[in-house]
């Protein structure tokens, strides 16, 4: 579709946060046409998916703020010397309060794997929501595609009505079979068969739009757009380039931040904590009272955390080469879809120029033949029938180059550039 559409779409959603029942409130089922900006838009608000992602972003937020609180102090209440032998004679209580104090760096480093989780989170939203677009355009295209091909069905049914006035008019005259008009009826019964079956098509695939924004019933009648529009390829080496900065191996990237956060974190696990203690004592027979102080440390003689320092290094390993697989993997689904853009652009460029003015052509020939005498009918049928292909291939073509298109834009997670270029 256009570019222009494309950059609004990427950029009017980069910081979408909606609650459930807000996203409720604003979802207003479409009428009539329906264009692809307003099909996103509807998806960005009421898509059941992308609302649980943004509680998951809520939670890794609360997550981040709770990892940067400090220990609570604890208070305690000591009674001694009473009962026993003594009674209670001379008890003594002491009220005291410990605070924990982290040793090691262990709170900058919480705080430094929650922030990373965040990120993680963040990017995984972002996914899903490239996921949905691209999946909403496909659908949308799928669907303008349906009714290109019913629109070129109904032509098919106005020539085959013609074409049954015409034989009807030749057997009158006894220059044909009575035959021929049989073969011209059933071939109108098939194309009008063929226009209602694209009629139930069309329907489902409207409902399977109004789907991604969670109606499972569509109450629009059409989409509308440009479906024979295409726009400049861009290198594949500019693509390329931009492979690092898609949201799948910046998810990976954020992954392997984390790994490394925890690492740091189980480090200075290993690294006792102090607890100090302060309080205040009195005996209740005297009237006597002190204060007293206290420290306690752990020490790290048998446990040091050996055993979670070692699995966050494997995990950091484990994710270090799945960040290399999704470089790699990321950056050759990027040159198929460059490729598969380029074979359907050259596909559809020859359909237009060559094959379909063609068959045009043979089939007006052969037309004009046939009420001549020139031609059989089923000269003029076959003739029909190439027009017809040809047509719908290119319809077909144009799918395939929008929908690889969306596909790649959900790659690069982006829009094409605005300055494409059509090389390769």
């Amino acid at each position: 579709m256009k570019r222009g559409i494309l950059v609004a779409i990427f950029a009017a959603t980069m910081a979408l946060r909606l609650d459930v029942a807000a996203a409720a409130e604003q979802v207003v089922e479409p009428s009539g046409e329906v264009t692809l900006r307003a099909a996103i838009a509807l998806v960005l608000l009421g898509n059941p998916e992308l609302q649980a992602f943004s509680y998951e972003l809520r939670a890794a937020e609360a997550r981040t703020l709770q990892a940067r609180l400090r220990p609570n102090p604890s208070a305690g209440l000591d009674v001694e010397d009473f009962g026993g032998t003594l009674g209670f004679a001379d008890p003594q209580l002491t009220l005291s309060v410990a605070q924990l104090v982290e040793l090691g760096g262990k709170r900058r480093a919480r705080i430094a794997v929650a922030g990373a989780e965040a990120s993680i989170a963040q990017l995984d939203y972002e996914a899903v929501r490239l996921v949905l677009l691209s999946e909403t355009q496909q659908r949308f295209i799928a669907g303008l595609a349906l009714q290109e091909i019913e629109r070129l069905a109904q032509e098919t049914v106005r020539i085959a009505e013609e074409t049954v006035g015409i034989v009807n008019q030749k057997v009158r005259s006894g220059v044909v079979s009575p035959a021929e008009i049989t073969r011209a009826e059933v071939e109108l019964s098939r194309a009008r068969l063929d226009l209602v079956v694209l009629g139930e098509q069309i329907a489902l695939m409207r409902s399977r739009l109004s789907a991604m924004w969670g109606s499972p019933v569509a109450s629009f009648q059409s989409m509308s757009g440009r479906l024979d529009s295409m726009i400049a390829i861009p290198g594949r080496d500019s693509l390329l380039a931009r492979a690092p900065r898609s949201p799948e191996v910046e998810r990976w990237e954020a992954a392997l931040r984390a790994r490394e956060a925890e690492i740091t974190l189980a480090r200075a696990d290993a690294t006792p904590d102090l607890e100090v203690l302060a309080g205040y004592r009195a005996r209740l027979e005297t009237d006597d009272h002190t204060f007293v102080a206290g420290i306690a440390l752990p020490l790290p003689i048998f446990a040091r955390n050996q055993g979670a320092i070692a699995a966050t290094k494997a995990l950091s390993a484990s994710t270090r080469a799945r960040l290399a697989d999704a470089g790699l993997s990321r950056r050759l689904q990027i040159v198929e879809a460059h490729s598969v853009l380029f074979q359907d652009r050259t596909r559809i460029d020859t359909l237009r120029r060559e094959v379909i003015p063609g068959a045009e052509r043979a089939f007006t020939e052969l037309q004009l033949g046939y009420q001549r005498g020139r031609f059989s009918y089923l000269d003029l049928l076959e003739a029909r029938r190439t027009w017809t292909e040809a047509q719908r291939e290119e319809v077909a073509a144009l799918l395939d180059f929008h929908q690889t298109l969306a596909e790649l834009e959900r790659l690069l997670g982006g829009p094409i550039s605005e300055n494409a270029q059509g090389g390769r």
